[in-house]
């Protein structure tokens, strides 16, 4: 009788110490996921010399092109991933499209990648939004190769082709501290 009664309490105090391990690695990895959204909410915050390439990736467009992230070596690129189903993607898509026409030219790039197979939905959604930038549809799932966890998530990628900044979550592109870092980018850009 003893016995079990030990044995009864032995398997609760495991079950209980697993709980809590589980659940501390899960405030853990939510914390993390917290710091990464709101440990500089200035797009850009990295970089240096520990920035990390950013991944190639070659992929068809909504107008029927394919495009090759090296075609944009020499600009600052804004890599967004995107969804249909992601409300706050299509919401924050229009501002990217007014901070392109306030940037764009030579020097400054916006693209978007959408993260399904459906080319006729992304090309909906780029027309009915007015997005003249460059919109992709990821049939490769690229956003297994790049960094993102969640949608909408966006890159800053310098002249070089360095990942220098990401934002994970929507917000308004064409701040203007936000368009003042990306000035700031495209200047140190040409001086290479």
């Amino acid at each position: 009788m003893i016995a079990r009664t030990v044995a009864a309490h032995t398997r609760a105090a495991f079950v209980a110490i697993a709980f809590c391990s589980l659940a501390i690695q899960a405030a853990d990895v939510l914390a993390a996921e917290r710091a990464a959204v709101h440990a500089d909410d200035r797009v850009g915050a990295g970089g240096g010399p520990d920035a990390l390439p950013a991944e190639p990736f070659v992929l068809p467009a909504v107008d029927g092109s394919t495009v090759r992230l090296e075609q944009f070596r020499g600009r600052v690129l804004l890599v967004n991933f995107w969804a249909e189903w992601c409300a706050p993607c299509r919401i924050e898509l229009p501002s990217m499209q007014r901070l392109r026409d306030r940037l764009g030219g030579a020097g400054f790039e916006v693209i978007a990648i959408h993260v399904g197979p459906d080319m006729a939905a992304a090309r909906r959604h780029a027309t009915d939004l007015g997005l003249r930038f460059p919109v992709l549809v990821d049939d490769q799932h690229r956003e297994s190769v790049w960094p993102v966890l969640r949608l909408p998530t966006t890159f800053l990628v310098d002249a070089g082709g360095q990942l220098v900044g990401k934002a994970v979550g929507p917000r308004e592109w064409d701040a203007v501290r936000d368009v003042a870092h990306l000035r700031e980018l495209m200047k140190a850009g040409l001086r290479r």
